[in-house]
């Protein structure tokens, strides 16, 4: 912590008295406000009452990230979009508001969308309207308000502002008769008249596009959408754009290498003082307080520390003296006394044998010498023969280095006066033969049948030209590719992937899609996020066609540690070890009774399985190392049962693939660990897989049954289906926790007007281990479902069978989550220690009658103490 506090002083006037807020006016008018942060998943969970819930339609790229309040939604322009109602539950008249919290995504040129809904014309056409933001040049944005109609963008409200990149800003679009109106952070813009609209009761959607641009939409981050069916006042848009906390920090939060931190933000609306807190901990306390200041916004911290991350955060304290809004923790690190930030990063992969080395000087270095070796000791001695040169530049090239070898380096610096500073011992590695994708090509759109052509590319980076392809035996139209990889990332963060496609795109890491556009199109980029971790090895697969035209396919990456680029060879493999593993890694909540599942290596024809609970044991175990080291498998045994575990504790796992035939041979796989619940979890749905004898529908048991595996399963004869009509079989988007829920459709208007569908487990369980007495299952209806009873029923070795029943009648109308919590003791007459079966339906098994029919979704059937 710093000893001595310099304070800059630099005088800002104070914001004004702010209006009334609308939530104290009652909020008149007020459709939908969605806050986008009250729940996880694809939903925009609505607080204000309105029940005007939506979801995530088109694709399952939208992520949740952190926003203006606990979270936003994030959109990566690949026509994703919330949906948030339709018809009466909207209605909106001439005069209307829509206001948000938007924040665009840098790089994002030609992107339009944020707010869009449909209005009628006079002449009975029907147009989008709403806001659209636009990269115009590269320091200035426009922003548009508008009828939605392509032909008559120019007649809109349009205004070019300066707009910060990763900054939050307020945007509001009021229409008020024939006028529309923009502010942008509660100042107006520009007014514009344009056609009239008579009332409407149509679409909203958060994310889309405007108009009928249909390649165009959104890529950033919105939150707190607001909709008014009147035109709000200037006094009123100003509350929306009120900042009470401290924001937009100078270093940027996280920022790196800072000399000499001259600390500033901007300050909250209706702030007085500024209380500061600076330390070397994320946990700022009272020990940690440096001042309140009035009313400056500059802090200067002396001295730091060399190489330290420090943290710092501005509480807003208004004029009252005791109203005081605490703000965010930001953080920055300091620069290095000595050489620092080397390329290749220290600990890296995969470097190219040419590679050139490269520091960053210390704030005072003159010259420096170099050591360079494959032994760390002679580079950590300052060995004779790890010395190289003493230079005055930052970079050194070693010459042609050896494949598949780790070196060690390290730099020296003196000062003007001479005096030596002595660097840290850095190391990477070089990069290996035969790193990359496997690339398989096919003569049909389609990615289907055997491929006509398969060899190993270094990256996917492809542009075949107009007409052009992979080369003989594929044409150079109507063909398809897909690439697959394992892929290991250096850095535990967020990676975002961008493809360049001309035409369709879908891709895959670790299992879950981030891309889907399977569309004919010119050359288009799009993007998915996804947190991985370093070390970790997860599969990659790339599709793509082409139909006529230019064949285009990249793919880049990017994280806060590595600009954008294409994905080189080195992170990317041929997929040849263990890879997505079931229980995911990292997962919680598991089954004390876990089916441990992964997907095979390429070249694999065995696998060992290793099993533990111990973590540090299991990186260094060996066939030979017992208790930990469990079988050896054949190749298409790809699951491992270890038995009844202990509850609310930790395991292990790790899958090397083993060919004796191959050189290589074993590929040793990534540690892999899931933490059990401290409850039964009946069926958390995570489980299943595309694989016959797998899938969900042939576990749980509908009114259709199945085929194969024969002898198949004709099916309980009820109106029930159960999965989605297309491989995995399972629901991926609409989910409780986790990655999978059970789609489940009812039919009752038909006979036998009931629907169902039956889990049946071999051996018995008993769901009253450790106390537990409550059944509890979460799910999900629709509104435009048909009203029908909900049931759970339980049958117990003997036959004994008990049914409960929602309270709830209208309760698969709510499209928000609910959990339903059952009291063991409703089912009477049941042996809860010994159940053999679950149901679960809609209707009234006992006497049927005509009914409802419509979707559910089902997670998370546990058994808990409560």
């Amino acid at each position: 912590m710093c000893s001595k506090w310099t304070f800059i002083i630099c005088v800002f006037g104070v914001c004004g008295l702010v209006a009334p807020s609308l939530a104290q006016q009652g909020e008149p008018g007020l459709v939908g406000w969605w806050k986008l942060d009250e729940t996880t998943g694809l939903v925009a969970a609505d607080g204000s009452g309105f029940g005007n819930n939506g979801t995530l339609v088109n694709t399952n790229v939208g992520r949740w990230t952190a926003g203006m309040r606990d979270g936003a939604l994030e959109f990566f322009g690949n026509r994703e979009y919330i949906d948030c109602g339709t018809g009466s539950s909207l209605d909106i008249t001439n005069d209307f508001t829509i206001a948000a919290w938007v924040q665009l995504a840098p790089g994002t040129d030609g992107h339009y969308g944020g707010i869009a809904g449909r209005l009628t014309r006079k002449n009975g056409d029907a147009d989008y309207w709403g806001f659209a933001l636009v990269r115009h040049s590269s320091n200035v944005f426009r922003l548009w308000v508008a009828d939605g109609n392509a032909g008559a963008i120019n007649a809109s409200a349009t205004s070019d502002m300066a707009y910060t990149d990763t900054a939050w800003h307020h945007v509001v679009g009021i229409r008020k008769g024939k006028s529309n109106t923009l502010y942008v952070d509660g100042v107006q813009q520009k007014a514009t008249s344009t056609s009239e609209f008579i009332p409407s009761k149509e679409y909203f959607h958060i994310g889309k596009q405007y108009s009928h641009l249909d390649d165009r939409y959104f890529v950033g981050l919105i939150d707190d959408v607001r909709l008014y069916s009147r035109a709000l006042s200037a006094a009123e848009v100003l509350v929306f754009a009120v900042r009470p906390k401290a924001h937009d920090p100078s270093p940027a939060d996280g920022a790196k290498d800072i000399l000499m931190p001259l600390l500033q933000w901007q300050a909250g609306t209706g702030a007085l003082w500024h209380d500061v807190y600076f330390g070397a901990a994320a946990d700022l306390g009272p020990a940690q307080f440096a001042g309140r200041q009035f009313p400056n916004m500059y802090f200067h911290p002396i001295p730091l520390t060399p190489g330290t991350a420090y943290y710092w955060r501005v509480d807003e304290v208004e004029a009252d003296g005791t109203t005081i809004h605490p703000g965010d923790v930001w953080s920055f690190s300091s620069v290095y006394e000595t050489a620092y930030a080397p390329q290749p990063f220290d600990g890296a992969k995969w470097i190219d044998p040419n590679v050139v080395l490269a520091w960053n000087p210390g704030p005072v270095a003159e010259a420096r010498d170099v050591y360079f070796s494959t032994s760390r000791d002679d580079v950590a001695a300052g060995a004779a023969q790890a010395f190289k040169i003493k230079t005055p530049q930052t970079t050194f090239t070693p010459g042609t280095l050896a494949a598949q070898t780790t070196y060690y380096w390290r730099i020296d610096e003196y000062d003007a006066q001479g005096n030596k500073k002595v660097g840290s011992v850095w190391s990477f590695t070089t990069i290996g033969p035969g790193a990359g994708v496997k690339a398989e090509y096919f003569n049909n759109m389609a990615v289907s049948g055997m491929p006509a052509l398969t060899r190993i590319e270094a990256k996917i980076d492809f542009n075949w030209g107009d007409p052009g392809g992979p080369g003989s035996p594929i044409g150079v139209d109507g063909f398809s590719c897909r690439w697959t990889a394992e892929l290991e990332v250096p850095f535990t963060e967020k990676y975002t992937f961008i493809t360049n496609s001309d035409d369709g795109v879908r891709l895959w890491v670790n299992g879950e899609q981030l891309i889907d556009n399977w569309t004919d199109h010119s050359p288009t980029q799009n993007r998915g996020n996804i947190n991985l971790t370093a070390g970790q090895v997860y599969s990659l697969v790339m599709e793509m066609y082409e139909n006529g035209g230019g064949a285009v396919a990249q793919l880049f990456w990017m994280s806060p540690s590595i600009p954008r680029e294409i994905i080189p060879a080195g992170p990317l493999q041929p997929p040849l070890r263990a890879r997505e593993p079931h229980p995911a890694n990292g997962a919680v909540n598991v089954t004390e009774a876990p089916v441990l599942r992964w997907m095979a290596g390429e070249e694999a024809a065995q696998h060992d399985v290793y099993f533990s609970a111990d973590a540090a044991a299991m990186a260094d175990a060996t066939p030979a190392t017992p208790g930990i080291y469990q079988t050896r498998q054949p190749l298409d045994e790809t699951s491992f049962i270890p038995g009844t575990l202990e509850w609310n504790k930790t395991y292990y796992w790790r899958v090397d693939e083993v060919n004796e035939a191959d050189s290589q041979s074993p590929w040793k796989g990534s540690i892999w660990s899931f933490t059990t619940a401290g409850f039964v979890v009946v069926d958390d749905f995570e489980g299943y897989t595309s694989d016959i004898g797998n899938r969900i529908f042939q576990v749980w048991i509908d009114g259709f049954g199945y085929t194969e595996p024969a002898p198949g399963n004709p099916g309980n004869g009820t109106g029930s289906t159960v999965g989605t009509s297309t491989d995995p079989w399972v629901e991926l988007r609409t989910v409780h926790s986790g990655k999978q829920a059970m789609p489940f459709d009812y039919n009752n208007v038909v006979p036998p007007y009931y629907s169902e569908t039956e889990r049946t487990w071999t051996v018995p369980r008993n769901w009253k281990v450790n106390g537990g007495n409550t059944l509890s299952l979460s799910f999900r209806g629709d509104p435009g479902n048909g009203p029908d009873a909900f049931y759970v029923a339980v049958q117990d070795n003997a036959g004994k069978l008990a049914v409960a029943v929602h309270p709830d009648a209208n309760a698969l109308l709510n499209a928000a989550w609910q959990e339903w919590s059952i009291p063991l003791v409703d089912f009477t007459g049941v042996n809860m220690a010994s159940i053999k079966k679950i149901y679960i339906g809609v209707g009234d098994r006992k006497a049927p009658k005509a009914g409802g029919a419509g979707e559910v979704f089902i997670d998370d059937i546990w058994v808990i103490v409560r």
